[in-house]
């Protein structure tokens, strides 16, 4: 018992130091660049050193215990800023999926209309070249159609709801099971992932949790673009880790979206199996997902 409490202790701190401590400690040490360097010598080399080295020859000289306290109080700040950013999260995460506070309303409908009439576009001109037909296409018709598609999809893969790519990425896999097998995945979710396997059940939270990691990334970002305000470079780092962030987090929130669906693909009659809706050996038909919704809504 010892040894797995042990084992236990040295992975939690392992994961406070890598996702606490660590990138409060570099933002931390920004920050006394900032303090230090200020606007006016903001590109100054020699200041920070010079007030480095003040620092440092002051709390050389002062007792033992004082030393003890600046090192606990750098730590538990580090600790407070990655706390803070974590609580942060949530924010960017709902700036990104489109789920927009109330006073940002109208803007979020004006922007789902943006994009909603982009994808009615490029999706009328798909369904127009589709309809010619595979033989009476010419080359370049096949090309437009391609390319039509792509712009389309690269908006969303259903009809736009959400202001923002990445959220309409995952309200598209709702609008498309629900088309195609009729399940309400909202409700049908949690019984799902109750069927799957260990592999399955990893390779989407893997997904998921690359996802959370952009989100906290870009929470950092904002962190020091607010320090900016003391020390104007500290925007560029937040500029560039913001960016690379949300680049990272669309290609991560299109892969857990393309999961999610997957193994509503795969294992929908596993599911209809196990919930009574289907018998051992019988095949999905069209009104099993209805069925599942009206079962796992409950009347709601």
């Amino acid at each position: 018992m010892n040894g797995l409490l042990g084992e236990l202790g040295k992975r939690l701190l392992d994961s406070w130091m890598s996702r606490l401590a660590l990138p409060g400690l570099l933002y931390l040490a920004t920050v006394a660049v900032a303090v230090l360097a200020g606007q006016a010598d903001a590109l100054d080399v020699r200041v920070v050193p010079a007030g480095l080295g003040r620092w440092a020859a002051a709390l050389g000289a002062a007792p033992v215990i004082s030393q003890i306290g600046a090192a606990v109080a750098v730590a538990l700040a580090s600790l407070a800023a990655g706390l803070a950013v974590r609580a942060a999260a949530p924010l960017v995460e709902a700036c990104w999926t489109g789920r927009w506070p109330g006073w940002a309303h109208r803007l979020e409908l004006r922007r789902t209309a943006v994009r909603e009439a982009a994808w009615e576009r490029a999706h009328r001109e798909f369904v127009a070249l589709r309809n010619i037909g595979e033989d009476g296409r010419t080359p370049e018709e096949e090309r437009e159609l391609a390319r039509w598609a792509e712009t389309r999809n690269g908006i969303a893969l259903a009809r736009p709801s959400r202001p923002t790519q990445m959220g309409d990425r995952v309200a598209a896999v709702e609008t498309r099971v629900h088309h195609e097998y009729g399940i309400d995945l909202v409700s049908a979710w949690p019984r799902l992932w109750l069927v799957l396997t260990d592999a399955e059940r990893a390779e989407v939270t893997a997904a998921r949790v690359l996802f959370d990691a952009k989100v906290v990334q870009a929470a950092w970002a904002c962190g020091y673009l607010l320090l900016a305000l003391v020390w104007w470079p500290a925007a560029v780092v937040g500029l560039v880790v913001g960016a690379s962030a949300w680049w990272d987090a669309r290609t991560a929130i299109t892969e857990y979206a393309a999961l999610v669906e997957s193994v509503v693909d795969l294992r929908r009659r596993e599911l209809a199996v196990a919930a009574g809706v289907l018998g051992e050996g019988a095949t999905w038909e069209d009104g099993t997902g209805r069925a599942l919704g009206r079962l796992f809504r409950k009347g709601a």
